[in-house]
């Protein structure tokens, strides 16, 4: 195989180069919005069950106080219409779990009965402390404004 060499004297391919580059870095900042995604489902439906768990104690707290005539029959059916939306939004989670676990299982080759991702029990989530300050900065690393900015950058075909 010879070396070739061929001359860019429009900057075609310097600028074909510099498309792709940007194409590349705009795929990586839409992984990591995905990522970010995911991120934040999981600490929804995090959040979700707790909420549940937290429903159902105030359930069983004013469900007694009605019956010692403290709590009013309007307080009883706030609460329990609380708890049937939160039941409700993890049957809807639920759902959405198989969904993506149907998902991987067609990515990774597998027939989606012969796998399931198991739940781990033993995970303990930290919630992250922002700064007292966010800098203005933030912006320019959401993943979707990287992303746009190099898709923006990938088709510009003359500068």
């Amino acid at each position: 195989m010879t070396p070739s060499w061929e001359s860019d004297l429009w900057g075609e391919v310097r600028r074909s180069i510099e498309s792709s580059q940007a194409t590349a870095q705009q795929s990586d900042a839409l992984l990591a919005g995905a990522r970010l995604s995911i991120s934040s489902s999981v600490g929804s439906n995090y959040f979700a069950l707790r909420q549940k768990k937290i429903n159902q104690q105030l359930l069983d707290m004013i469900q007694s106080q009605y019956t010692q005539g403290v709590a009013t029959n309007d307080q009883l059916l706030v609460v329990q219409d609380q708890l049937t939306t939160s039941i409700a939004d993890l049957q809807t989670s639920l759902h959405d779990r198989e969904q993506y676990e149907h998902a991987l299982a067609v990515l990774v080759g597998v027939a989606p009965s012969e796998s399931a991702v198991a739940s781990r029990n033993d995970f303990t989530f930290v919630l992250p402390r922002p700064p007292l300050t966010l800098p203005s900065t933030l912006l320019l690393r959401r993943p979707d404004v990287v992303a746009a900015e190099h898709s923006a950058a990938a088709n510009v075909r003359f500068r």
